[in-house]
């Protein structure tokens, strides 16, 4: 690949973009240098350079590999595609922005996104140009007049009940049932979880240690648990039974990202949506 050909440019990114960010799928997933090489017909090289032009988040390392969760990604992708159509090179364009930006806004509104995540990314950029006003670097807010969003939510969520937690886990296979277990007693999130692995069980202190180059707060820790459930993730761990699931869903769906090394549990990709067929199933019986 010539240095000619290996150079993104904006025409390709922004008419490329919104076909990458619907392929990349759920947020809490994680992909790999190589998987996101192969999602935008580049090399691994490419990709390190988009990240040094500001094209692609920095990554993580896990295991020894760049890393991103997929949430990262879109959302840096999704900035870049509203800065290209905003038209946002200095501080001068943000003259006249104010009907570009309702209209970047009520499209996204149109598109799905909730009235509350539509009213945060306008309240971010009325922060900054109060920001700037007061500063003096803009003359006039050019947002003063930016008119309001409905954040009335379009769902109620609830916790599930205790008997309905029994049921779930009840109809649940073992490994999907150790899971289920250990997010609902830990509060982890779902790359949290993927990330754990046999060494992270500390049976003697009963719980888990966090890591802190995969925990969301970047710093050490220890979840205490369930001397049951800490002896049962052991147990499986060691038998190799998540590493199995993890062969087999990977070469069911042929998946660009990486396995973990040595994995406590079996995380899958699209965690979220399994578990509402779980859930769907449960209801049904």
């Amino acid at each position: 690949m010539t240095e000619e050909d290996d150079t993104m440019t904006a025409e390709d990114d922004i008419h490329d973009l919104p076909e990458i960010i619907t392929a990349l799928g759920e947020p809490d997933a994680v992909i790999t240098e190589a998987g996101l090489a192969h999602l935008f017909g580049r090399c691994a090289v490419s990709v390190k350079r988009a990240v040094e032009r500001g094209e692609l988040p920095p990554p993580v390392r896990l295991f020894g590999q760049n890393t991103w969760t997929v949430g990262v990604i879109v959302a840096h992708l999704e900035r870049r595609l509203e800065q290209e159509r905003l038209g946002l090179e200095s501080l001068a364009d943000l003259e006249g922005i104010l009907p570009r930006v309702e209209g970047a806004l009520r499209d996204l509104q149109s598109k799905g996104r909730a009235g509350k995540t539509v009213a945060n990314y306008a309240e971010a950029m009325a922060a900054f140009c109060d920001w700037c006003e007061d500063r003096g670097y803009l003359a006039l807010d050019p947002l003063k007049a930016l008119a309001a969003f409905d954040t009335t939510p379009v769902t109620r969520r609830r916790a599930l009940s205790g008997d309905e937690i029994g049921r779930l886990l009840t109809s649940c296979a073992p490994h999907r049932r150790l899971l289920l277990e250990t997010a609902f007693l830990s509060g982890l999130r779902v790359n949290e979880l993927r990330s754990l692995t046999i060494d992270d069980v500390d049976q003697e202190e009963c719980g888990l240690r966090l890591q802190a180059r995969w925990t969301k707060n970047r710093q050490d820790g220890f979840q205490p648990l369930p001397r049951s459930l800490v002896d049962r993730l052991f147990q499986s761990a060691q038998s190799g039974e998540p590493a199995k699931c993890y062969a087999r869903s990977y070469a069911r769906s042929g998946a660009k990202m990486a396995a973990p090394d040595a994995p406590l549990l079996y995380v899958p990709t699209h965690a979220p949506s399994r578990l509402d067929r779980q859930l769907e199933f449960d209801a049904a019986a």
